[in-house]
């Protein structure tokens, strides 16, 4: 029998603790003994998506304060000294940093069963405060594991400056303050940039800390504020990982920040910023230690105009500090280059699992898992291929072809209706298509119809059965009621409740191995409000067609309407349903043509317009909205647009609008409702609204049309995003991935012998 899985709980605070925990999360992940749960509050909310999304993260399961302080786990791990894994069997703390502020020598870590330090100072500071003694059997020291590519200069400098737009040969200066208001930043860190910027010989860049873009930390918006400067060879940036960025760097900027003792491990010149409140103020006035190692690295700037004069003496003599830098090193830092491999060691004995062999580790990590390709039937709940959720089926359906995979399928239609269908699915590539009405009339027919079902699903010998909807659920668990189904899943794309005790008991099946939710808030509600199982749910974004979304031109659209190119065009893709919320749109255009009387709105979709139709006559939109009715070639219309608008007030999993108009790089405002903030994250993929508010989304609207700069930049971001984590490989990667766990796992269960 296969041995059950064992369960890690994380906390993280910011995408700066998963920096930390991210080598040992790279194996975690990736090992199908463990399963992983995520826990956090990030500028203040109870929001473990916002860090997983900023630090690209996926592979676990979002839990909320609430349901992480029940879960009962097998391993607490955390990087902040927090204590929530109570009900855990071993706590296991690591550090964010090591800094001189001193704040994490304390004796509230002895709460937790094992300590991994970074090195022999940090190690000696818990007994010369009294917090542990030195010899506490709780200790281990593994180093930093964050940083053992940077010390076995695995980098590539000239790639990371290209990334960051600095791929000249000048040197590059990485200014990185720590974060409350006692910080360098706030005592003289835009003065001093001021300096800076009058130094064209340098590249200038700037790395805040997670806790800098949190406004109820902060009385200023300093990501605002530095982004709004003429500087031309200073530019911020929202990279979360420092380390490569100090990879890139030639000099260090920074103040009380970790960041200053871990670039020592470079042996590169190091500029301490002057914040003289942080070691006089309540926070650290107590615990910093800058008698034993402090400042002694590098030079002190006590003033902004000293500055240009140190990075000139740094340049010139970059040797000049290198021997106490290397003893500070030696001192903070155990095992550089070497510290995952123990901190993985010491994370596993604490589970009394043997950690995975580098050969295993790679197998689990390959795009293709090992083993023959798989024979596949989707069945959708859908009548027709041409909308909604069975495009995204076909979406699917296209790419595990693509990756060698036999796949069938069958919808929801009458068996004469087939050849509409058909001739489109053997196009792409379909081993058997075929139509069963899944909800006909009538016991009998119901029971004859999954006879019929029944016998053709037995002439196909498949090792998945992938359904779309409650609906295809239903009818696959009654129709194979005794078959042999080696994996079944389904697809769940709404945050709505379940419909009824059937629907509930369908979901909750021993025989429904794996939900996939579309999006990390529909596996929110499934395991929160239906009481899931988490380690029976996994996120597996809708995907869109890479080719389809790669080249797509908005000339034609702009041509068929008559529409300038210098008019701004905004537009919504979606059936006119209720619940898209086209009628709050239609009221907050109108608020933003009192200002921009040339914009237009264009409605892609079809259903009822009559009341639309009205709306737009009480409110004198007259010829400024065009009706384009339901379209095939939605990648050319996105790309026509100036900005993409989705109002949607309930019940969306991920949009697939958003998603969408992302991928073509097409600008958008959206509501805040369900999984839209898993890829509209206001002001750095687009804009996000509170949902039912017109004065808020006009203002958005509004705000958008008059900074096309600024909305151009956040839709790249978005692009970007959307590319990495929904493309229809990326889909395709990761259900081939979930197949062959489920596969893996029965086989591992059969009894032997």
């Amino acid at each position: 029998m296969s041995e059950r899985k064992r369960r890690v709980l994380i906390w993280a605070s910011s995408p700066m603790n998963i920096v930390v925990l991210r080598p040992i999360l790279d194996v975690l992940r990736h090992d199908r003994r463990i399963s992983l749960f995520l826990t956090g509050k990030y500028h203040g909310e109870d929001n473990p998506l916002a860090i997983a999304r900023e630090t690209g993260l996926t592979g676990l399961h979002m839990v909320s304060l609430d349901q992480a302080k029940k879960l009962p786990a097998d391993l607490f791990l955390t990087a902040d000294r927090k204590r929530l894994g109570h009900g855990c069997k071993r706590k296991v703390l690591m550090f964010h940093g090591v800094s001189f502020k001193g704040r994490s020598i304390t004796p509230k870590v002895k709460w937790f069963d094992r300590i991994l330090l970074v090195g022999p100072y940090q190690r000696r500071k818990f007994a010369e405060t009294g917090a542990l003694r030195e010899d506490d059997p709780r200790f281990e020291l593994i180093g930093m594991p964050k940083l053992d590519r940077l010390a076995r200069g695995e980098f590539d400098r000239d790639q990371i400056r290209a990334e960051l737009g600095v791929p000249d040969g000048k040197p590059m200066v990485l200014y990185a303050p720590t974060w409350t208001e006692q910080s360098s930043l706030y005592h003289m860190g835009e003065p001093m940039l001021e300096e800076l910027a009058r130094m064209p010989e340098v590249h200038v860049v700037v790395k805040l800390h997670d806790h800098l873009y949190d406004m109820s930390r902060n009385s200023i918006d300093w990501a605002a504020r530095l982004t709004s400067k003429p500087w031309d060879n200073v530019r911020l940036t929202r990279l979360g990982d420092i380390v490569p960025l100090m990879a890139a760097a030639d000099i260090l900027i920074s103040d009380a920040s970790s960041a200053a003792n871990e670039f020592t491990l470079l042996d590169r010149p190091i500029l301490f910023a002057d914040a003289p409140e942080l070691w006089r103020g309540e926070r650290y006035g107590s615990t910093a230690d800058l008698d034993t190692w402090g400042r002694k690295g590098g030079i002190v700037i006590e003033r902004p105009a000293d500055v240009r004069a140190a990075i000139r003496r740094s340049l010139e003599n970059p040797a000049e500090f290198s021997a106490i830098r290397r003893q500070i090193a030696a001192d903070l830092f155990a095992y550089p280059g070497e510290s995952t491999g123990r901190a993985i060691a010491a994370i596993y004995r604490e589970m009394g699992l043997e950690p995975p062999s580098a050969a295993e580790l790679e197998l689990a990590r390959s795009p293709r898992l090992a083993g023959p390709p798989l024979n596949i039937l989707h069945v959708a709940s859908h009548g027709d291929i041409t909308r909604g959720g069975a495009v995204q089926m076909l979406t699917m359906v296209r790419q595990l072809i693509r990756r060698g995979h036999r796949v069938s399928v069958v919808l929801n239609n009458a068996p004469e209706n087939v050849g509409r269908f058909e001739p489109r699915l053997r196009e792409l590539g379909a081993a058997r298509v075929a139509c069963f009405p899944m909800q006909a009339d009538g016991v009998l027919k119901r029971l004859r119809i999954q006879r019929q079902f029944r016998k053709w699903y037995r002439e196909g010998n498949y090792d998945v059965v992938h359904t779309h909807r409650q609906e295809a659920l239903g009818f696959v668990l009654r129709a194979l009621r005794g078959e042999r189904v080696p994996a079944l899943l389904t697809n769940r794309g709404t945050t709505y409740r379940f419909a009824s005790a059937a629907d509930r008991k369908a979901y909750h099946s021993p025989r429904l191995d794996r939900i996939i939710a579309v999006a990390h808030a529909v596996e929110a509600v499934l395991v929160r409000e239906e009481r899931i199982e988490p380690e029976r749910v996994s996120v597996v974004y809708g995907g869109f067609d890479t080719e389809a979304y790669a080249r797509p031109s908005g000339a034609a659209l702009r041509a068929e309407f008559g529409i300038a190119d210098e008019t701004s065009l905004v537009g919504c893709i979606g059936a006119f349903h209720k619940k898209k919320g086209h009628g709050l749109l239609l009221e907050a255009f109108a608020r933003v043509r009192r200002d921009l009387p040339q914009a237009r709105l264009v409605l892609v979709g079809d259903g009822n317009r009559g009341p639309l139709e009205k709306k737009i006559e009480r409110l004198g939109l007259g010829d400024a909205v065009i009706f384009a009715g339901f379209r095939r070639d939605i990648p050319d219309v996105l790309a026509a647009l100036d900005l993409s608008v989705n109002t949607s007030t309930e019940g969306e999993g991920l949009t697939g609008a958003l998603r969408e108009s992302l991928a073509v790089g097409t600008p958008v405002v959206a509501t805040d409702v369900s999984g839209n903030r898993e890829i509209v994250i206001d002001g750095v993929t687009g804009r996000l609204v509170p949902v039912n508010d017109v004065d808020a989304a006009a203002m958005a609207i509004g705000w958008a049309l008059r900074h096309p700069e600024a909305m151009r930049a956040m839709a790249a971001e978005g692009q970007r995003l959307v590319w990495n984590q929904c493309a229809d490989t990326v889909q395709a990667e990761r259900l081939e991935a979930i197949y062959h766990e489920i596969l893996e796992a029965k086989r591992e269960s059969q009894p032997t012998g």
